[in-house]
C-alpha cells in the first residue's frame, strides 16, 4: 500500500531560537514574538493554531479525491493480478 509519511516539525525561528508564535498573514510565514516587533511592523498576524487548522483543512480537501483514486487503482491492480493469476492456471 502507501503510507503518508509525517513532516519535519520546527518549532523555533531559524532567526532568533524563539518558539515560533505567530503566522504573519502579510509574508505568509510563522514568527516569532522578536520577528513582529522587527521585521514585520504593522503586519497582520493570525494564531498559529487557527492557521494550522485552516491549513490541514486546505490539504485534507486536496488529498481526499487522490486517496479515493490511489484506493481504485489498488482495486484495479488487485483485479489485474487475479486475472493474470487464473490465465496462468488456465495454461497449466
Amino acid at each position: 500500500g502507501h503510507t503518508i509519511r509525517e513532516a519535519t516539525v520546527v518549532n523555533n525561528c531559524a532567526h532568533h531560537s524563539i518558539a515560533y508564535s505567530f503566522y504573519c498573514d502579510d509574508c505568509q510565514t510563522l514568527v516569532c514574538s522578536t520577528c513582529i516587533c522587527s521585521n514585520h511592523l504593522g503586519h497582520k498576524f493570525s494564531p498559529i493554531l487557527g492557521h494550522a487548522k485552516l491549513q490541514r483543512q486546505a490539504l485534507s480537501s486536496l488529498t481526499a479525491p487522490l486517496t479515493h483514486r490511489i484506493h481504485d487503482y489498488d482495486d484495479q491492480l488487485a483485479h489485474c493480478q487475479t486475472e493474470v493469476k487464473n490465465l496462468r492456471a488456465r495454461r497449466l
